[in-house]
């Protein structure tokens, strides 16, 4: 059967009006460790606006600006992280590791809805990941070009699953997205390597956990 919607529920909001400062050497809530910890917020009538959230996580610095509305059951997040450690930054948050490499992360997402699950269906705006000095994990590609190359010349198909022992190392990576209705839309990937270019466009769709991209590869030499 269909698993029961979990609640997004911030009538917590609505108990407390007031003025907030924090200043922290350590910060810990669940899987996140922040160092020198800085946030200023106010809290009124239901509205709860962080006017700044600073502090030291993933091996870099964020910097952040959020909103809660306990009367519209809506949430909203503006911010940068730089040098960050994407891989630890994908595992906490997304408890994925796909990637890794040292980068900076920009967000302007925001959602709406009394359930998560429709708030992941509802999420929309801008986000862009640029890393350094990274691979992506699970996929080889100068192994698989080679392999490739042996299949064309025998005439056969071939298939391969991810593997996450094997990595594609890059110099550079860039990608953006614009979210709208739960679904993240990209057409600029670009990875530079020493032997590749890779391009792609596609689309995740977060609230289903999907996603449809396509990506091509430019052997450079």
């Amino acid at each position: 059967g269909t698993a029961a919607a979990t609640p997004a529920d911030l009538s917590g909001l609505r108990s407390l009006d007031g003025e907030f400062a924090l200043r922290a050497g350590s910060f810990n809530y669940q899987q996140y460790r922040v160092r020198d910890a800085r946030l200023d917020a106010t809290l009124e009538a239901g509205m709860l606006r962080v006017t700044s959230l600073q502090g030291m996580a993933w091996g870099g610095q964020f910097d952040a600006r959020a909103i809660a509305d306990a009367r519209a059951s809506r949430v909203a997040v503006d911010g940068v992280a730089r040098g960050i450690d994407v891989k630890a930054l994908l595992a906490d948050v997304a408890g994925k590791d796909w990637i890794e490499g040292t980068g900076n992360v920009t967000v302007d997402l925001e959602a709406a809805g009394r359930t998560v699950q429709e708030m992941q269906s509802r999420l929309a705006g801008r986000a862009a990941l640029d890393v350094k000095d990274g691979a992506i994990r699970g996929i080889n590609l100068a192994k698989r070009l080679r392999e490739a190359k042996a299949m064309l010349t025998s005439r056969r198909d071939e298939s391969h699953a991810a593997v996450q022992t094997e990595k594609t190392d890059f110099s550079e990576l860039h990608v953006s997205f614009n979210v709208a209705e739960g679904v993240a839309r990209s057409n600029d990937l670009d990875v530079k390597s020493p032997f590749l270019r890779i391009g792609g466009a596609g689309t995740t769709d977060i609230g289903r956990g999907r996603v449809d991209y396509l990506v091509r590869t430019t052997v450079t030499d």
